[in-house]
């Protein structure tokens, strides 16, 4: 006979799944509590196994760095609103108005670039290709964190 018909078949003791329980409570929490200190990094796509989930984790990552975005480009706004007023240099709450007017005239003409640049350029590139979308969010992704690298290097912020 085979060696492996004579073997006993593994029995689980009562005590032993509570145990394989508690291990897997124990790791869901240790998951739980490392995705809590990462919170705070775009999520990485290395790990997608499928198109459908490569594509829904870039999106997921486009909203991180978009959103990040949102935060420097509002705390460079706000350096500039809460900058001393020095008069004779002419440092005026007239000339904040302006910087600001300047800035958001500035980021809504980088958000038309960014849009056609990813959009329409990157959709001409890659013309009649499958992976189109995954292309255009990679670009978003990409011209994004340049971005908010630029206004956190101008504005000092971190």
């Amino acid at each position: 006979m085979h060696p492996s018909v004579l073997t006993k078949p593994e029995l689980t003791l009562p005590y032993q799944k509570c145990s394989m329980m508690s291990n897997k409570l124990f790791l869901s929490l240790i998951l739980l509590f490392v995705s809590n200190i990462t919170y705070g990094q775009a999520p990485s796509c290395d790990g997608a196994l499928s198109s459908v989930e490569y594509e829904r984790c870039l999106q997921k990552k486009y909203e991180y760095v978009d959103k990040e975005l949102n935060r420097v480009y509002q705390s460079a706004l706000e350096k500039i609103e809460n900058m001393e007023v020095v008069e004779h240099i002419n440092f005026t709450e007239k000339v904040k108005k302006n910087w600001k007017e300047a800035l958001r005239k500035a980021q809504r003409e980088w958000i038309d670039f960014k849009e056609k640049e990813c959009g329409k350029l990157v959709a001409y590139e890659h013309w009649g290709g499958s992976g189109i979308g995954e292309f255009v969010r990679e670009c978003r992704i990409q011209k994004t964190t340049k971005r908010t690298d630029q206004l956190k290097q101008r504005y000092y912020i971190k």
